[in-house]
């Protein structure tokens, strides 16, 4: 439901995969024969494809499973450091690993030990030193000796986040302080955990944004919103979207049939039928007479007219003419484009480039 921003996704050209996933802390997971492995930017194999299922590197562990589903854990040499003796494992988090044998679950460190016995129906990681478990179709909480700090009573359970986790109660959403005291009543049908102050929480159909006092920073009252986005927040009522700042004020009138979350001061916005973007006060920066366009990023947007992409500069000058079947964005000086039937690379000219790097 709630979009995320751009974000660059390169990921290393090489031939001889199946698939090749972005890179994330330099290394890119790979798919070749139905088997899982990494390899790094400069396109060397650093863990060989040779397992079923692989997970990404926490803590300088990432967790594996072998054709007969066994899990355990590999390093960033690619030395398995933890053996294939479980049934289900997870991120390493605070230090501690969830792990699953014959459906019971509980915690391994670093080094393969169990830590926790394996006693619980489930359990999620650990966050500001606690973590969620299912017992007996109840949740609570333990601490990293495995002590129940909160005993099993809720319905269900998230992580904490900022001093206050959600939990559930006659289907009804609250938050808990570490001590199990309830800081916010249970009267929330959805919650998300605190960032940066704010949870975003839906009422009867309806969203918002509260406090840790459960005040009401963005009024419960819209159909729709997604997460803040360079200080502003699109949300949409009576099918018409607009932004608000941090304490609820409207900044752009709730006017538009479409809106993209801001990026590099500018956001994409339809009315009807066609797409331009504005400023953060509302402006009109470059025109609505586009069929659809993307977001800004490195200061060039992929825009469509007449079945053919281009792209614009934020004078709203077009900076590449129309000729492209397809266009994403540009991440540093480059952008991957549909050209004469062909996805090719091309810079900030308009020249196609030999890149090592595909984007997402």
């Amino acid at each position: 439901m709630f979009a995320q921003s751009i974000s660059a996704c390169v990921r290393p050209h090489v031939a001889g995969y199946h698939d090749i996933s972005c890179l994330k802390d330099g290394l890119a997971k790979v798919l070749r024969n139905d088997k899982y492995g990494f390899i790094n930017a400069n396109k060397e194999i650093v863990v060989a494809p040779t397992y079923s299922s692989i997970g990404y590197f926490s803590e300088g562990n990432a967790w594996v499973s072998s054709s007969d589903y066994k899990y355990g854990f590999i390093n960033k040499m690619g030395k398995l450091v933890i053996p294939l003796i479980f049934d289900q494992a997870g991120d390493f988090s605070e230090g501690l690993a969830v792990v699953k044998v014959n459906d019971k679950t509980g915690f391994i460190s670093r080094s393969g030990d169990v830590v926790i016995s394996l006693q619980y129906d489930n359990a999620g990681d650990f966050s500001e030193g606690l973590a969620w478990m299912k017992q007996d179709d109840k949740y609570g909480y333990i601490d990293r000796s495995g002590k129940a700090v909160i005993e099993p009573q809720y319905e269900d359970a998230w992580s904490f986040s900022e001093g206050l986790a959600a939990v559930k109660q006659n289907n009804k959403v609250g938050f808990i302080d570490h001590t199990g005291n309830m800081v916010i009543p249970p009267q929330y049908d959805i919650a998300a955990s605190f960032k940066n102050g704010m949870a975003h929480v839906m009422e009867q159909w309806l969203w918002g944004y509260i406090d840790h006092n459960d005040n009401a920073i963005i009024p419960i009252e819209y159909d729709y919103l997604r997460e803040f986005s360079e200080g502003l927040l699109m949300v949409t009522k009576n099918n018409k979207q607009g932004f608000l700042d941090k304490v609820g004020t409207i900044v752009v009138p709730l006017i538009y049939d479409e809106a993209n979350n801001f990026s590099e001061g500018l956001a994409a916005v339809k009315q009807n039928g066609k797409w331009g973007f504005i400023d953060k006060v509302g402006k009109t920066v470059i025109p609505l007479d586009y069929d659809e366009v993307r977001s800004f990023s490195e200061d060039f947007a992929a825009i469509k007219l007449n079945n053919k992409w281009g792209f614009v500069d934020k004078m709203g000058k077009i900076a590449l003419e129309f000729k492209y079947d397809d266009a994403t964005y540009f991440y540093g000086d480059l952008a991957f484009v549909q050209y004469e039937g062909e996805w090719v690379y091309i810079d900030k000219q308009g020249q196609v480039i030999d890149s090592p790097l595909l984007d997402s």
